[in-house]
């Protein structure tokens, strides 16, 4: 199988594996599919991190604080987490620093059960390959979670809801610079697009190979080429090169003939390591 490290500008996403005869309007489109599921489990996680901490979202005409709340904010008082019996779990009402959400924090036990999942969510970068079933498990997962702590469900608007039923309206928003849509998408892989026919066009027929692809919104052009060093790999070779140099400058500055007391100084060791007698010291006392 071929291996496609997939990476948007500078970020590496994930490996995918496919076949050197997969047509290329295919592959663009399994892609596609599975970076905007990718990046929308990223959006999942976050939302569902403040969910536990403050509660679902409020409704965009509610957003705010009440008065109580800004007369906390203004002194600067501690808000009083007041426990809530509900669903069988123990919740606690908070202020929501942004006053988005309704501040209704997750008891220990909630928290706990949905944060399990979550934990392994993140757990998806470090997968060899990626596929949607992978995704999906971790969507599931996350899903049922949420369904024991909240069996009435969340609202509509609430951020988790909506990546979990893939309903997010992104416009306007950072995020949605990470949505692509298959027939606006280039992939490029050594200076080139690749664009039809199959893979083994541009690869060849090898289908034990691993190449790094760029993926980007149609019409942007070439992506930038990626540097030949990291930058781990240019300090440690400014680093080297600084060394060198101060080594250079004390060479230069030692004048003195110190090094002619060195053993391989002497142009008779060779003669004295044949007579066997390289170790030898005289006592002249």
């Amino acid at each position: 199988m071929v291996v496609i490290n997939l990476k948007r500008g500078e970020e590496t996403a994930f490996c995918y594996e496919t076949t050197v005869n997969i047509e290329m309007p295919q592959l663009t489109n399994q892609l596609v599919e599975l970076y905007n599921d990718y990046k929308r489990l990223d959006r999942l996680i976050n939302a569902t991190e403040d969910l536990i901490l403050y509660g679902p979202e409020k409704p965009e005409m509610e957003k705010g604080y009440t008065e109580e709340q800004l007369d906390e904010i203004a002194n600067n008082k501690p808000s009083q987490k007041v426990p809530v019996e509900m669903n069988g779990f123990t919740f606690y009402k908070v202020t929501c620093p942004t006053g988005t959400r309704v501040g209704l924090e997750c008891g220990p036990e909630a928290a706990a059960c949905i944060k399990s999942t979550l934990e392994q969510a993140k757990q998806i970068k470090q997968l060899k390959t990626l596929t949607r079933d992978d995704l999906k498990k971790q969507f599931d997962n996350v899903s049922a979670a949420i369904t024991i702590v909240y069996p009435q469900g969340l609202p509509l608007h609430d951020p988790t809801r909506a990546a979990l039923d893939n309903t997010e309206d992104l416009e306007g928003t950072q995020a949605s610079k990470d949505v692509f849509v298959p027939g606006e998408t280039s992939l490029w892989w050594a200076g080139k697009e690749l664009k039809s026919n199959t893979l083994a066009s541009y690869v060849g027929k090898n289908d034990k190979t691993k190449i790094m692809v760029k993926m980007q919104k149609a019409g942007q052009g070439q992506p930038i080429r990626e540097p030949t060093l990291s930058e781990q790999e240019q300090k440690n070779l400014m680093a080297y090169y600084y060394r060198k140099e101060q080594e250079n400058k004390e060479l230069l500055e030692n004048e003195e003939d110190d090094y002619l007391h060195s053993a391989w100084a002497d142009p008779k060791s060779l003669k004295r390591a044949f007579n066997g007698m390289r170790d030898v010291k005289f006592n002249l006392k």
